[in-house]
């Protein structure tokens, strides 16, 4: 996923992730939470990129495992 948003600065980027973490008020900062918990338990992962003015993108990864997944 991607946007041209604002970005995320640089010395957020580690904290993101973190249950609570938000710079827009309380009761906020849950949903990449929830989302790299439940990659991690999938054995995926979940990853920013962003440079602050110009893009972010996310990208997730899980593993594929074609002969069990095959129909």
């Amino acid at each position: 996923m991607s946007d041209d948003g604002p970005g995320i600065p640089e010395a957020n980027i580690d904290a993101i992730f973190n249950k609570g973490f938000s710079t827009k008020g309380e009761n906020r900062g849950v949903g990449l939470f929830l989302a790299s918990q439940q990659l991690r338990e999938l054995g995926g992962t979940l990853a920013v990129e962003s440079e602050p003015g110009v893009f972010t993108q996310f990208f997730v990864h899980l593993p594929w495992d074609s002969k069990r997944n095959s129909a």
